[in-house]
């Protein structure tokens, strides 16, 4: 989708477009999963090339395919829809659109306008047509974005259906709405189809894709509406697309709704939301309101749901209702309230529930009798007014209202109780005021007569009195108790009360105070000094503190100081009453005894009131000390704020030189100080927060102070907003003027250019042209710059009229208020339109707000509403000046139109008549009509008095004239040059003709052979036509000819062109023949040799389907059966290679008559290569028929003699076994006897040995020859495979084991058997011969031991000396042999068994080696001097260490010859006596038997045994004592090889891993090389290929890992003993 909708539809509409371009992607990836399994992956895994490949760009390809193409037709039949209004419509929407006519057509009938349009068909009329539309759609404000005339024009797909999609956004779809809802028009429209389908089993409408695609969407619409014209039950039972179908059909045939879209349209993976969408809206015209009932429902069950559903809100909204009031505790205090909520709880139980309980109990009843309809009719209904939601509700409600009534009378009784008690404290009260007031009547009888008594006795009237005072106190304090009690529990007359006691309480203070001042203090003045100095500075006290009490702290900077200056000297004072207390309280010693306690207490008196003095002036400093911090930090954030207020209230907007950008970085200085100082701040006002919430004495003067300072803030804050509004404003006004002068400078530049330049009367017809060009360049220019103009002219609305903010007003004008402001006069809200009075002042504006309210204002709080009369008065101007400029050049160009046609008549009038008579007769015509409709249209247009119109009359006429002489003329002598002229003219025309089809045949001979039937055919068709096409110009021939006839005067040159042209006629139809020849030959052999490429590949599957060679006759039998069928159809089909060769040998003569002077001809070449290839393939079939039933055969022979030798031998030793058995149980008694029968059982199967032998020898006969087969058989699938590539895949894989391995395993088992029934002979007789004590028998036993008991050749022997031979039959290696290391046994491997019935090598284990194995142990380390002398500090060879005792054989130990200590041999190493390797040789077991006893020893064991010579390094015969190669000791058996064939599995399998290490980490370093996937085709072809030659490599190497695996795993099993720990 393009750029131009995807705003307006986000805007508009309220979705985005290109969520369908996101959706690409996720369903390629669900066609990639999907082709995935298609392709047989079921097993969950694929393959690189499917991973990687090119599956995501084909099905993102394909999908945006068929999406454009659905949209294509479903926008096509939308616009055809409208446009056959205007008697128009469209086939291709991408092709007919392009002219812009159609475009316009559509649009006046979806507007009801008329729009202009181009008639001409030009390319540039197209694009001005299209233009023009797309100005409409602007004009209409639908955005359009990076869409030009001339993609339309050009066709471009994407933007075609974007634009189209945009008019029926606009037209059809944005006016939609549903209910009151503030919703797009596309959740619109969602909501009105759910609404119209709810209640529909199966449709729940959620989008405009996959909720429509089952149909039942589009029928639920149609039967909500009308039923009678859908049966939905049918509905549900038919197929999706009969639905869809059935859909559009009912609405287009009931209600002419078009069919915009198809049935397979809609029934797709991922349907069109636009197409859908679009069809929906014109479901939505037909029926915008769906009916109040439902048709699926009958009316009276719908009825009695309503009920039931009305009847259930209102219970469940009591319920809910009244269970909120019972769950509120917050009780009044009142006791007369509390039994006002008991008589409405009683009312609630007796009133309201018994109502509401019949209403349950009926909705219970009603709901019972239609729940099974409820159900069928899945009817909707909020589940809490299911009955067991509402009766779970109600019980809560019960329960709820118990809780509450319970509570209720708790209260009351607590609120009882609580009365009671404050009557008693009413009563307590107003006893204790009564007597309080006597007991003052008392003290003021006393002091009157307090002169007239003694001392003492008015000692005893004070004491009296105070006693009576502190009864009274007691009862103060029992009534403040028990008015706490109160408090406690929220007693409503609590605070009354406690107030009441409170003025007991303070009468009871004053009473006190009054008898301390006239009775206690009077009493002690009159009668001592010190009392009355302690009474003056008590009344000196008490007077300063009255003082500091009452003190006032200032108002403003200046009295705050004051103050704080001069409580700083009154402290001082303060401070220094210190001494007077100091001097009451010496006096104090004065006194003694009752006058002393007197006194003391008054001291107290005076040194408490001292001491609140000095804590009071201490106070009154730090508040004053804080007053003034405060006060001096609210006065520089005032100053600052003021500073600003008076530069932005001071600043004149309709001065025309500001400096706006300097404003702008002032305001932005500005903002950013005020972001700084925020801090600051608030930093100041947290300080006056914490004084105020300190209570500070002065916290009226801070919050007074605060207040000011949020103001001024919140003040200065609008300013930026007026200085923002302003600058906006201003700079628009200073950029419109400025843009204003500079359209006028341009303006004036195109006039002088129109008045000088264009003012040329005489010129050349060039210069004249580029004129004109100039013209209309210049045109177009202006024409582009009358948008510029009207956009001018427009924003000229949007002006503020900055001047008038100074200028005096003549009357009242209307202004915006800015921003808020309040007065103690006026209030206006921002926004606010004000009738301004008097703008004299600009810092204090005279208004009247729109409520009548009038006063002053700053003037930069306000802005004069657009227009500036002066920005009109310049657009004005400026367009007056543009239309002067067009009708300039209008009048220039006519003028300049004039003078052209003028130099054009006198150019003409310069010719003669030969010029005249060489141009072409249709240029002639063009030149005197352009002429002519110039001059008509110049005279029309033109003023009848013009005098060059009327010389342009003249000169026409003149011309006119000439050109009538000129054409008489001209007739006269085309009379003459006719007859020529077309002969000549046929001549040329017919030479051009044939020339083509002479080049035609040419290249068609040239061209290579066709490769196959199918190209060859297409060639015959080709040439057909072609043939067809030449004789139709036999015609022309002929005409040519008789127009040479009709010359009159024939020269030599017309008949060389009439000869010229037959011989050419000629050669082509020859040509055409050789041709015909050639492709009848071609044709033959490619037909034969397809059919012989069919016969040899069945022939070649069918060779390659075999199996290996079986093991049994009946297989192998039907195995050589099944070849000389085979060979029987070889020979039925060698006819058809016969043929082929034949054939082949006609191709090059027919080739060479169509290709003359070609000496080569590489394409009959590749033919006969192919053939040569075809028959090269029928030979290689021939030949392994042949062979492979020459194998068969010879393996019949052998297995059959195999067979019967393996069943003979296999009985004999099961009964020697069981004879063997039996004589286990001869008593010691009849040892002799026993020893005699083990003798002849031992001398039966040395006789047996031959016969073993031979049986090993037919089976590996037999083995050869099948291996030759299977060889052979393989190395064919090997040569087939570059024939045919995907034979692996063709092939079925055989689980059959080989016939060889099969008869190798069975050899093995049988070779097994033999050797363990040698040993258990062995056993046999060395257990019986110990039985026996006869000395001859022991004798005998002896060398019957020395000697093996049975050189067997293995089967293997035959297979390994006949390698050589089986590679020279089979002429190739072996794909073991070529692809992996040779399977190689040891030269010589034989069975052997010595005496004691120990195999000595028994079946040796194959193992992988590209070399053949040597047979010496590596005693390397014996040849060097391995052993060093502790004596001398030599080194010494193994045989000197011996000799000279420094190794000792018999016990293996190293010996000290000058200390004697003998150490281990490990020991020796460690001390470097001795070297690693020489000691492992010696220690490790090396292969070699002690002939007695039959165990593996070390090689230190053999010296010491005599068995191996160190100094020879050779070996030795236990019998003889003769040396002996490590072969001749294999064959006397006490060396085992197994040891060296495991040793060097060893080396090889560890040279195999670092190998195979090595190129596993090259290959993890490509593999982690590799980037991210590219979305670029090309570079993620690369990508593909570089990892396709990674799995490659993989795969080669698959078969060596698996190799060296197998070579581990064996030797991990059977290496044990050889190999260390370590290994």
């Amino acid at each position: 989708m393009s750029h131009t909708t995807y705003g307006y539809t986000r805007e508009k509409l309220g979705f985005e477009p290109d969520r369908e371009e996101r959706r690409l992607a996720h369903y390629a990836g669900v066609q990639h999963h999907k082709n995935g399994y298609a392709n047989g992956h079921s097993n969950g895994h694929y393959t690189q090339d499917d991973m990687i490949g090119g599956v995501y760009e084909e099905n993102l390809s394909k999908f945006k395919d068929e999406r454009d193409a659905i949209q294509k037709k479903t926008f096509t039949k939308w616009v055809n829809k409208h446009l056959k209004k205007a008697g128009r419509s469209v086939r291709d929407l991408f092709e007919d659109l392009r002219d812009g006519h159609n475009l316009l057509s559509l649009l006046e009938v979806l507007s009801g306008e008329i729009l202009p349009r181009e008639r001409g068909r030009m390319r540039f009329h197209a694009i001005q047509n299209v233009e023009t539309a797309l100005r409409f759609l602007r004009y209409k404000e639908i955005k359009l974005v990076n869409i030009r005339g001339e993609d339309i024009v050009d066709g471009n797909p994407k933007l075609t259906l974007g634009l189209i999609w945009t008019i029926i956004l606009h037209f059809q779809i944005s006016d939609i709405v549903v209910g009151q809802e503030d919703l797009s028009a596309k959740e619109a429209l969602l909501r009105w189809a759910q609404k119209t389908t709810h209640k529909y089993p199966g449709v729940k409408v959620q989008d405009f894709t996959q909720s429509w695609r089952d149909g039942l969407a589009f029928n639920a619409i149609i039967h909500r509406n009308r039923p009678d014209l859908v049966d939905w039950r049918q509905v549900e039972r038919r197929q999706v697309r009969e639905r869809i179908d059935l859909a559009f059909h009912i609405m287009d045939r009931e209600y002419g709704v078009t069919r915009l879209l198809d049935p397979e349209d809609v029934d797709t993976p991922e349907p069109d939301e636009k197409s859908i969408i679009t069809y929906v809206s014109q479901l939505y015209d037909v029926f915008p309101e769906p009916p109040p009932g439902h048709p699926l429902f009958d009316g009276e069950t719908q009825k009695k749901f309503e009920m039931v559903k009305d009847l259930a809100s209102s219970l469940h909204h009591w319920i809910r209702e009244n269970i909120t009031i019972m769950q509120d505790r917050n009780f009044p205090n009142s006791l007369n309230e509390m039994k006002r909520l008991a008589e409405h709880s009683n009312r609630f139980r007796t009133e309201e529930v018994p109502p509401r309980q019949k209403e349950k109990e009926k909705l219970f009843t009603a709901f019972r009798e239609i729940e099974r309809q409820i159900k069928e009719a899945n009817f909707e209904m909020d589940r809490e007014l299911y009955p067991e939601n509402i009766e779970r509700s109600w019980s809560h409600l019960m329960m709820l209202f118990q809780e509450r009534d319970s509570l209720i009378q708790e209260e009351i009784a607590r609120l009882e109780k609580l009365q009671r008690l404050a009557e008693k404290i009413q009563q307590e009260a107003k006893m204790t005021d009564s007597k309080l007031d006597d007991i003052e009547a008392w003290i003021e009888d006393e002091a009157k007569r307090i002169d007239h008594l003694h001392p003492k006795d008015a000692k005893n009237n004070c004491e009296q009195i105070e006693r009576e005072l502190s009864r009274s106190e007691e009862v103060i304090k029992s009534m403040f108790s028990d008015v706490q009690i109160l408090r406690d529990n929220r007693y409503s007359q609590s605070q009354e009360l406690h107030r009441r006691v409170q003025q007991v309480h303070e009468k009871w203070v004053n009473i006190r105070t009054l008898l301390q001042t006239k009775l206690i203090n009077i009493l002690n003045i009159h009668t001592n000094s010190d009392f009355k100095f302690l009474a003056e500075c008590t009344e000196w006290v008490a007077q300063k503190l009255k003082q500091l009490k009452e003190g006032e702290y200032g108002t403003d900077m200046q009295t705050v100081k004051v103050e704080y200056e001069r409580h700083q000297k009154e402290h001082k004072v303060i401070d220094q009453f210190q001494g007077n207390v100091e001097k009451c309280r010496e006096a104090e010693v004065k006194f003694h005894g009752e006058e002393l306690k007197i006194y003391g207490e008054r001291m107290t008196v005076l040194q408490k009131a001292y001491n609140e003095l000095l804590v009071l002036s201490n106070k009154r400093v730090s508040d004053l000390h804080s007053l003034h911090d405060f006060m001096s930090a609210a006065h520089a954030e005032l100053t600052w704020l003021n500073e600003r207020e008076d530069k932005e209230a001071g600043r004149d907007w309709a001065d025309k030189h500001l400096k706006l950008g300097e404003i702008e970085q002032y305001y932005e200085k500005l903002m950013s100080e005020l972001e700084k100082r925020e801090t600051q701040f608030s930093s100041v006002l947290d300080r006056g927060e914490s004084l105020v919430i300190s209570h500070h004495p002065a916290s009226q003067v801070i919050e007074a102070h605060m207040s000011a300072m949020q103001s001024k803030w919140a003040w200065l804050l609008q300013l930026t907003l007026c200085l923002e509004t302003h600058l906006k404003y201003t700079t628009t006004s200073h950029r419109f003027f400025s843009e204003c002068h500079t359209a006028g400078e341009w303006m004036t530049a195109k006039e002088e250019i129109l008045n000088n330049h264009f003012a040329q009367s005489d010129f050349k017809l060039e210069d004249g042209e580029n004129l004109l060009k100039e013209m209309q360049q210049l045109r177009e220019e202006l024409a582009t710059y009358e948008d510029e103009v009207q956009r001018l002219i427009e924003a000229a609305q949007d002006i503020v009229p900055l001047r008038q903010r100074r200028e005096r007003l003549r009357q009242p004008i209307e202004a915006v208020a800015i921003c808020k402001y309040s007065s103690s006069k006026l209030e206006i809200s921002k926004d606010e339109v004000v009738t301004v009075r008097d703008n004299t002042n600009k810092t204090a504006w005279k208004v009247t707000t729109s409520r009548g309210q009038q006063g002053e204002a700053p003037g930069v709080m306000f802005l004069l509403p657009p227009p500036d009369q002066e920005a009109i008065d310049t657009a004005e101007k400026l367009k007056r000046h543009y239309d002067r400029v067009i009708t300039l050049w209008q009048k220039k160009h006519l003028r300049m139109r004039q003078n052209m046609i003028f130099a054009t008549i006198k150019v003409v009038k310069s010719w003669d008549f030969q010029q005249y008579i060489s141009m072409d007769k249709e240029t002639r015509t063009n030149i005197r009509r352009a002429l002519n409709e110039d001059a008509d249209k110049l005279i029309q247009e033109g003023e009848p008095n013009d005098p060059q119109l009327r010389r342009l009359e003249r000169e026409i006429a003149e011309i006119n004239r000439l050109f009538d002489e000129w054409e008489r003329r001209a007739a006269l002598e085309d009379e003459k040059r006719n007859a020529t002229k077309l002969f000549e003219n046929g001549v040329n025309s017919l030479e051009m003709t044939l020339n083509e089809y002479e080049k035609t045949i040419i290249k068609v001979c040239k061209a290579p052979l066709p490769r196959d039937v199918e190209a060859l055919q297409t060639c015959v068709i080709s040439h057909k036509e072609f043939e067809s096409d030449l004789q139709g110009q036999e015609p022309n021939v002929n005409n040519v000819k008789d127009l040479f006839n009709n010359i009159p005067q024939k020269t030599q040159e017309d008949q060389a062109k009439l000869d010229k042209v037959l011989d050419q006629w000629d050669r082509i139809w020859s040509y055409s023949s050789y041709y015909v020849e050639r492709l009848k030959t071609v044709e033959i052999t490619l037909t034969g040799l397809e059919e012989v490429t069919t016969v040899v590949t069945e022939f070649e599957m069918k060779l390659a389907s075999y199996d290996s060679m079986p093991s049994d006759m009946d297989n192998l039998r039907k195995a050589h059966d099944d070849l000389m069928t085979l060979e029987a159809e070889i020979q039925d089909k060698q006819s058809l290679i016969d043929q082929l060769q034949e054939d082949v040998k006609t191709v090059r003569p027919a080739v060479e008559k169509t290709r003359p002077n070609t000496t080569k001809n590489p394409d009959v070449d590749r033919l006969e290569e192919d053939v040569n290839r075809m028959t090269k393939r029928w030979g290689n079939c021939c030949m392994q028929v042949v062979e492979r039933l020459r194998s068969c055969e010879a393996a019949c022979e052998l297995l059959e003699k195999y067979n019967m030798s393996y069943q003979t031998e296999t009985n004999w030793m099961d009964e020697l076994d069981s004879k063997l058995r039996n004589l286990e149980e001869l008593e010691a008694a009849r040892a002799k006897e026993a020893w005699e029968k083990h003798v002849s059982l031992f001398n039966e199967a040395k006789e047996r040995g031959p016969n073993v032998e031979q049986v090993n020898i037919l089976g590996g006969r037999y083995i050869r020859e099948a291996k030759i087969y299977d060889l052979q058989l393989s190395k064919y699938k090997s040569d087939l495979e570059e024939v045919h590539p995907s034979l692996d895949g063709y092939l079925n894989k055989s689980d059959n084991v080989p016939g060889a391995d099969k008869v190798s395993q069975e050899l093995d088992i049988f070779n097994l058997k033999y050797q363990r029934l040698c040993e258990a002979l062995r056993e046999q007789l060395q257990t019986t011969a110990e039985k026996n004590e006869d000395p001859k028998v022991k004798e005998q036993l002896a060398l019957l031991l020395l000697a093996p008991l049975a050189v067997v050749k293995s089967f293997r022997d035959l297979i390994c000396s006949n390698e050589e031979n089986l590679d020279k039959t089979s002429g190739v290696k072996s794909e073991d042999q070529v692809t992996e290391p040779t399977i190689v046994r040891p030269k010589g491997s034989q069975i052997i068994v010595d005496t004691n019935g120990v195999p000595v090598n028994g079946d040796a284990v194959d193992f992988v080696h590209e070399h053949h194995v040597d047979t010496n142990i590596e005693l390397s380390p014996l040849a060097s001097k391995g052993v060093v002398d502790p004596a001398s500090g030599k080194q010494v060879s193994l045989d000197e260490a011996i000799k000279s005792g420094l190794i000792d054989t018999s016990t293996g130990t190293f010996v000290d010859p000058s200390t004697g200590v003998r150490h281990s041999l490990e020991e020796a190493v460690s001390k470097d006596l001795i070297s690693p390797k020489l000691a492992k040789l010696l220690s490790d077991s090396c292969g070699v038997f002690d002939p007695k006893t039959g165990r593996q020893i070390s090689l230190l064991e053999a010296i010491d045994k005599g068995l191996f010579d160190p100094k020879s390094k050779s070996f030795v015969d236990p019998v003889t004592g003769e040396l002996v190669s490590v072969e001749n000791a294999v064959k006397l058996g006490f060396i085992l090889q197994s040891k060296q064939a495991v040793q060097e599995k060893y080396r090889q399998a560890s040279e195999n891993l670092e190998s195979l290490n090595h190129w596993l980490d090259k290959v993890e370093r490509e593999i982690a090389g590799q980037e991210v996937p590219r979305e670029d085709p090309d570079q993620l072809r690369n990508q593909i290929n570089a990892f396709k030659e990674i799995k490659d490599d993989v795969d080669e190497h698959n078969r060596p890992v698996n190799n060296t695996l197998d070579i581990i795993a064996e030797l991990v099993e059977t290496g044990a003993d050889v190999l260390s720990s370590a290994e």
